[in-house]
C-alpha cells in the first residue's frame, strides 16, 4: 500500500517536487542515526510545514494563550486539504506516513521495509508541501 501511495504522489505531484523529494529523503537519512529518528524527523518536518502554510504559530509564547497550539497534525492536514483541494490526492499517502511515523515514535515495531517506504513517501509529501509554501531545499 505504501508503494502504491508513493506512485500516486509521484504521478500527481508538481514536477519541481520530484527532485526535491529525493533531496529531502537524502537529508533526512543523513541527519538521523536510525530509522526511528528519521521517521520522527519526517513527521516533525511535515507538521512544521503545515503550520507554516496555514499560518499557525510554531513558537509558543507563555504570555499568550493560543488554542491553535493544540491542533494536531491530522487536523492541520485536513484544514490544508480543505483549503487546497488540488492536494486531496495526498490524503492517503499522508495517513500512511503519519501512521508509520507515529508507530515508530511510540516504540511499536516497524520493519525496515516499512520504514524505508514511509521515509520515501514522507519525502514526497514534504517536497510537495515545500513547493506549495515556496520553501527552498536546505
Amino acid at each position: 500500500e505504501l508503494r502504491e501511495a508513493r506512485q500516486i504522489v509521484e504521478e500527481k505531484a508538481p514536477p519541481e517536487a520530484k527532485q526535491t523529494a529525493e533531496e529531502v529523503e537524502e537529508r533526512i537519512l543523513l541527519q538521523s542515526e536510525d530509522s526511528t529518528l528519521a521517521l520522527a524527523r519526517t513527521r516533525i518536518d511535515i507538521e512544521r510545514l503545515l503550520r507554516q502554510i496555514l499560518g499557525k504559530r510554531t513558537v509558543l509564547h507563555p504570555d499568550k494563550e493560543d488554542p491553535v497550539r493544540f491542533v494536531g497534525i491530522n487536523q492541520l492536514f485536513d484544514l490544508f486539504t480543505s483549503q487546497n483541494d488540488q492536494f486531496a490526492y495526498l490524503k492517503k499517502p499522508f495517513r500512511y506516513v503519519t501512521q508509520i511515523c507515529n508507530a515508530a515514535i511510540h516504540a511499536q515495531r516497524v520493519s525496515d521495509d516499512q520504514a524505508q517506504e514511509a521515509l520515501a513517501l514522507g519525502a514526497q509529501v514534504i517536497a510537495v508541501l515545500k513547493e506549495f509554501a515556496g520553501v527552498p531545499e536546505q
